[in-house]
């Protein structure tokens, strides 16, 4: 890539002492689930350092970075690197797999990251809508008065938004897309909302997904109306949570395309009481995630102004080097240690470590890209993509062994008590009983069912 006037550069080392550097992050072996090493805190951009250190405990601090990275790669629009030849974005697919109540809570700071970029795109289609309801009425006057320059008959505006609900039918997802430039993204703190979608007939739209993962075109014609609907390169970023039960209802198996395209990041619980009345320096978590969310609305509204000169991410010499050899191994080593059922997930992580590296660079450079027209990874930022994704190929391998054993058979009664712990933590989490039925029991009708476990549960 070239690095003339208009390009970001960065540090040039050698291969060599990329790779020393990447070796000093020491495992007994690359398929251990690991928790996220502090050398990746200590490198971090300093957007993305500071807004971690909100959190003291490990877990809750790789939960919220794990996050953040999702709600991040959605929000880079006219954002690209060129991946084996093909203009890719910086889109990730992202599921937090843990036991209820295990400390999953992060996540949701790291949604609000974005919510203001939600609010003020529903704030223009209100706003759109409003003015089209005018303009609709004046059309309306001028055909009754049969005016001999009627104004031109108003179109409905489009539906902006960010947040798509996962709960949408294939057709709305498709539609949703379409209405914001072919971008969106689906954050489910409760991944049964997906999986549940997706096993109807109206919202089976897996493909989708398997095809929005690589930017490839998605059509659809529908019965009503004769209606086709297609789009070209479809951006959709994806970050779900939920126990492992709900990762097995999502992926049934390692077969299954969804599984080689998702990251996961898991654990388990930690057998010591949380302090919740600790005191922190920075406040409420609220009030501090809202200021590190004005600055990713003005990086999100900065890189809408560019759909006619797209920003170009990419590599130093060194670090294509490096990545390529580091891969080779990986890929290697994998298939000594568990044959090679998991090929397809670390050629897969290869995007996905160069979409991190692309998050990275444009968080470290967030108010620097206007007027360029590429940006080159910091050495830092590379090294801490490469160590990122060991650590997820460690995750990987582990949730490979949990779905490749057979499920257990459980009795009705415990199948029902799963049932129960899984609606609490579904209204800890804001939902509605009549939503929970229809999760759980298929059937939203069924929501005096879910009333009665909750009222007879104490713990609610």
């Amino acid at each position: 890539m070239n690095q003339d006037a208009t390009t970001l550069s960065a540090g040039q080392i050698s291969p060599t002492d990329l790779e020393t550097e990447l070796n000093s992050f020491q495992r007994p072996k690359l398929t251990d689930a690991v928790a996220i090493p502090d050398s990746v805190y200590e490198k971090l951009p300093p957007y993305l350092a500071s807004a971690c250190n909100i959190f003291q405990n490990r877990t809750e601090r790789d939960v919220f970075l794990i996050a953040t990275l999702g709600v991040i790669s959605g929000c880079l629009p006219n954002v690209y690197g060129l991946y084996d030849n093909s203009k890719v974005g910086a889109n990730l697919y992202l599921f937090i797999s843990a036991p209820p109540a295990a400390g999953k809570g992060p996540m949701k700071w790291a949604k609000q990251l974005a919510a203001g970029i939600h609010r003020n795109l529903r704030l223009q289609t209100a706003n759109e809508l409003e003015a089209f309801k005018q303009d609709e009425r004046e059309y309306q006057k001028a055909m009754k008065n049969k005016e001999e320059e009627p104004p031109e008959k108003p179109s409905p505006p489009v539906n902006k938004m960010l947040f798509i609900p996962a709960n949408s039918s294939a057709a709305v997802v498709l539609k949703a897309l379409n209405d914001n430039q072919e971008r969106g993204m689906m954050f489910e703190s409760e991944a049964d909302t997906l999986s549940a979608t997706l096993n109807q007939d109206w919202g089976n739209y897996s493909d989708m997904l398997r095809k929005a993962f690589h930017h490839e075109a998605i059509s659809q014609l529908r019965k009503t109306n004769d209606e086709f609907s297609e789009m070209e390169h479809p951006f959709l970023s994806v970050i779900l949570s939920g126990t492992p039960a709900q990762v097995r209802k999502l992926i049934p198996n390692t077969e299954n395309g969804l599984f080689s395209r998702f990251c996961f990041y898991s654990f388990e619980y930690e057998l010591s009481w949380k302090s919740v009345f600790a005191k922190t320096s920075h406040g409420s978590y609220d009030d501090k995630v809202d200021e590190y969310a004005l600055d990713l609305l003005m990086l999100y509204d900065n890189l809408q102004t560019r759909t006619q000169n797209p920003l170009l991410f990419g590599l130093t010499a060194a670090q294509e080097a490096l990545f390529n050899q580091t891969f080779e191994r990986w890929q290697l080593e994998l298939v000594d240690e568990i044959g090679d059922n998991l090929i397809a997930s670390i050629r897969r992580l290869g995007l996905i470590t160069f979409r991190i590296a692309m998050i990275l660079t444009m968080i470290r450079n967030k108010n620097d890209q206007l007027g360029k027209s590429e940006v080159i990874c910091q050495d830092d930022d590379f090294m801490t993509a490469l160590t990122l994704s060991e650590v997820l190929i460690g995750h990987a391998v582990k949730m490979y062994h949990a779905l490749a054993k057979k499920p257990s058979v459980l009795s009705s009664q415990e199948i029902k008590a799963a049932k129960i712990r899984e609606a609490i933590q579904m209204t800890q989490n804001g939902k509605k009983t009549r939503e929970i039925a229809e999760l759980l029991l298929g059937d939203k009708g069924k929501h005096k069912t879910i009333s009665n476990w909750l009222n007879n549960n104490p713990s609610v």
